[in-house]
């Protein structure tokens, strides 16, 4: 605790009067925030903010333990750049609350994410939920996190994440040196890979596909662009769907033999992240 006098101007009056503040340490695991208060609030005056108020409510009632230092800085790393690959598509980031959602249906990825943002970000760890989804006749398992933090929602919003995406998505920014691991994290949450067999008079031809699908139109042209920039193949297709549906549903592809290598060369590399039931399919067309 620390006591220090300020000199404060007065409204409606000439000159400055002097005012009493101390400097106190936030009490909330992990925060440790320095912030100011009036001596009559010393008693009372625990948390930096009501973020860390209600947050520390919340670690105490769920038994969460704050295991690492949260981050005061948000660094771009590899497997950062695949976490925001994955919000970018599965993700959700609340409106009213700085909360960022992810569900998927792989149990090993979601468990990969929620070590990367307990590591980079928050330090502690939530609990990952399980509930059953049917879409048309299927019916299959969907594993959410959640966690809330202030300065990683920032952070999304400034390099061009937005509440309420599926269908405004458009440009982001990416540092070049990352964006393979994060076009591995948007193929793992709304990609997938085809090899499509064919019988000819020359014998048997093999297609091989790369598709990524999005509501919005906007972040796949400039995902199609940035593609062709980074690993320089060739732009892919875009096709619009409407069939049955309320909103339009975009698809990019990639069927070249050459670019379809090219981008699996790139963004599966040797300290591989990502989804292992898609790498199976890759080992298989990278032969």
């Amino acid at each position: 605790m620390t006591l220090y006098t300020i000199k404060k101007k007065s409204p409606g009056h000439n000159g400055y009067q002097e005012v009493v503040r101390i400097i106190l340490i936030c009490l909330r695991e992990g925060c440790n925030n320095e912030f100011k208060v009036k001596p009559s609030l010393l008693k009372t005056a625990k948390y930096c903010s009501r973020h860390c108020k209600g947050l520390h409510r919340k670690m105490v009632e769920f038994g969460i333990k704050q295991q690492l230092p949260e981050a005061k800085d948000i660094i771009w790393t590899k497997r950062l750049a695949y976490v925001i690959g994955i919000i970018a598509t599965d993700g959700t980031l609340r409106k009213n609350r700085k909360t960022i959602k992810i569900g998927l249906k792989d149990r090993r990825t979601i468990k990969f994410i929620r070590k990367v943002i307990k590591e980079e970000v928050i330090g502690r760890e939530y609990a990952i939920y399980i509930d059953k989804k049917k879409i048309g006749k299927k019916t299959f398992l969907l594993h959410t996190y959640q966690f809330t933090n202030h300065l990683f929602y920032d952070f999304c919003i400034c390099i061009g994440l937005i509440p309420n995406k599926s269908l405004i998505l458009k440009d982001l920014l990416i540092p070049t040196e990352f964006f393979p691991y994060f076009l591995l994290g948007v193929i793992d949450g709304d990609g997938n890979y085809n090899t499509l067999v064919r019988e000819s008079k020359q014998g048997v031809i093999k297609h091989y596909h790369i598709r990524i699908v999005s509501g919005s139109e906007d972040f796949l042209i400039w995902l199609n662009k940035e593609v062709s920039a980074n690993f320089g193949v060739k732009e892919g297709s875009i096709v619009k769907d409407v069939k049955g549906r309320k909103n339009p549903k975009f698809t990019l592809f990639w069927s070249n033999k050459k670019a379809v290598k090219t981008i699996l060369d790139s963004i599966y590399v040797d300290d591989y992240i990502g989804m292992a039931s898609k790498k199976k399919k890759i080992l298989i067309l990278l032969k």
